[in-house]
């Protein structure tokens, strides 16, 4: 036996002619039973009865999960690559600053001893000029953070750097993780309590942060000198953390650093 319709329509038929129409709209599926969905021979079309007699609730599609925000694209870092690698040198029990020099027009980091070198050779080759020897190079001081418990993991530490890079001087600090709203929640205080009223700008991803650039910078530096140490305060959401950088010594080894950038 042929049917003339397809089998979804057929299996609404029979429902139909076996379900009257009642109050409100509402089918009374009582009188089709089981065995007259048997009979049906067209599989989707006996299903559809069944789940009529039965009631049985027609299974609803998962709504597809929304898709994650692209997150954003991080900047380059090279300031903190550069302070990383100069850290990296750093003895376990050395609490110096570590100066490192960069000739221009060059990514080589050296020491004392080989810009001493350097400067040697520069200066042979122009007779008389021994200012370019010690002005011709980028300069970079970093600190560690002080007081570091020993179970404090390696990048949940903080870094003090100072730098003479292109001319322009710079006050910058690595936080092991960003901070938003940076004016907001960064204090800078000396160890007598007071507090450096800073202009602060993100510089890379959110952990880099500097105190301006060229004067805001030198200002500052001068200023902290007179103190043996500083804290910086940050308030994260998950609460606020305190970095601590010891300054010692620190008027005696910015000479090279002033001297580069002509203050």
């Amino acid at each position: 036996m042929t049917y003339p319709y397809g089998p979804i329509t057929f299996a609404a038929a029979m429902i139909a002619t076996a379900v009257p129409a009642v109050a409100q709209g509402e089918a009374d599926a009582s009188r089709v039973t089981p065995e007259q969905c048997v009979s049906i021979a067209d599989r989707v079309a006996r299903l559809t009865c069944f789940d009529t007699v039965f009631k049985t609730p027609v299974p609803q599609a998962a709504p597809a999960p929304a898709p994650e925000a692209a997150a954003s694209p991080k900047k380059d870092a090279p300031i903190r690559r550069l302070a990383e690698q100069m850290e990296g040198t750093r003895g376990v029990d050395d609490s110096n600053w570590i100066v490192r020099y960069r000739p221009w027009h060059t990514s080589m980091l050296v020491d004392q001893m080989d810009q001493n070198r350097l400067g040697t050779l520069t200066a042979s080759s122009r007779p008389g000029d021994s200012e370019a020897r010690v002005e011709a190079v980028d300069v970079f001081m970093t600190m560690k953070e002080a007081d570091i418990s020993p179970n404090r993991a390696a990048d949940d530490r903080a870094i003090l750097m100072l730098s003479c890079e292109n001319d322009i001087t710079t006050l910058g600090i690595l936080l092991p993780k960003p901070i938003s709203t940076l004016q907001a929640n960064l204090s800078l205080s000396g160890d007598n309590r007071s507090t450096f009223r800073l202009n602060w700008r993100d510089v890379e991803n959110g952990d880099v942060v500097i105190a301006g650039r060229g004067l805001e910078s030198i200002e500052t530096i001068k200023a902290i000198t007179g103190y043996r140490r500083i804290q910086l305060q940050v308030n994260y959401p998950g609460g606020p953390r305190a970095f601590i950088f010891d300054l010692e010594d620190l008027n005696n080894r910015l000479k090279p650093l002033k001297a580069a950038c002509h203050w």
